[in-house]
């Protein structure tokens, strides 16, 4: 299980703790005075910060992992509105402009940051529900593809360097019209360090 905060006048995420299991949590840097995981079982657990401050306005989210290493699978979250707003420091990354595209024609999102310390570069899909999904990664320029399931016949994962990659999907679809997030990663799913909107498809007939 991990948690995640983002500023309501942003697109980044920051990892703010997690917890594989019933095991200790492992709070991120600015997130260990009053923000704390507890686990009530593998499947349920509780977010809990005290002494509430006007820069923790924020969504919240939940997310599961699929898998206990390197893939972080978002399939469900919980959102928490707090009082006010606030800017949290990132990664530069450039974004693709959102279009409007026809079904059939494929479409490539690009994406490309400033840090040469996050090698792993991870994709996801949310839905017009909310519901996020991860489509895949790559962790390295030189690394084959990862790609989870639902999405390995018409999505492809490419990698130009370290700072930049992209999405293609081939022959859109009406289903495909969605937010596309990418991410960037240090060493592991559960250290994802920050991750930028993409582009918005709404496919016209």
């Amino acid at each position: 299980m991990l948690w995640y905060q983002q500023k309501s006048d942003s697109t980044d995420f920051s990892l703010i703790t997690y917890a594989y299991g019933t095991s200790q949590p492992s709070n991120e840097e600015g997130f260990k005075d009053r923000f704390s995981l507890s686990k009530e079982s593998a499947q349920k657990g509780t977010l809990t910060i005290s002494k509430l401050l006007l820069s923790d306005s924020a969504v919240y989210y939940c997310a599961a992992s699929k898998h206990n290493v390197i893939v972080c699978s978002f399939y469900s979250f919980d959102n928490y509105i707090c009082f006010s707003t606030g800017k949290a420091n990132c990664v530069t990354f450039q974004q693709t402009p959102s279009v409007i595209a026809k079904e059939m024609i494929n479409v490539t999102i690009q994406c490309s940051h400033d840090d040469n310390n996050l090698p792993r570069m991870f994709w996801y899909q949310q839905n017009n529900r909310g519901v996020m999904e991860l489509i895949g990664y790559t962790i390295s320029e030189i690394s084959d593809p990862n790609y989870e399931d639902g999405f390995k016949d018409r999505f492809t994962l490419s990698r130009q360097s370290t700072l930049a990659g992209s999405l293609t999907i081939s022959n859109l679809q009406q289903s495909d019209s969605a937010v596309y997030y990418c991410a960037a990663s240090q060493h592991s799913a559960s250290k994802i360090i920050e991750n930028k909107m993409q582009m918005i498809f709404w496919i016209s007939n």
